[in-house]
């Protein structure tokens, strides 16, 4: 059963889609996105809650989730969804929970 959009999750959705937006030929793994994609002066989300905003996007087809060797998992853009990511994107930021410049 899919977990409501909180707004603590809606902070690290919004965070991730920043960063693809900006970069959208980035790929990382969990561990990677929690430390890099995220700016720390922003939020430092702990790994679950990264694994949450990342299921939540991968459950909508935003982001591809790519199994690596050795059990891991790799993530990036679903560029045939980009316009989707990019409402998002806007609705995350319209609902206030980006405090920031809009890109």
């Amino acid at each position: 059963m899919e977990e409501p959009l909180t707004q603590e999750r809606g902070k690290v959705i919004l965070e991730i889609l920043k960063y693809l937006n900006k970069h959208p030929e980035s790929g990382d793994t969990l561990e990677n996105i929690a430390m890099w994609w995220i700016p720390p002066e922003r939020i430092r989300p702990l790994l679950n809650q990264v694994e949450g905003a990342v299921g939540y996007l991968v459950e909508r087809g935003l982001i591809k989730e790519i199994p690596l060797p050795g059990g891991k998992r790799w993530y990036r853009v679903n560029l045939n969804k980009k316009k989707e990511a990019a409402q998002l994107l806007r609705s995350l930021s319209d609902d206030g929970w980006f405090a920031g410049p809009s890109i």
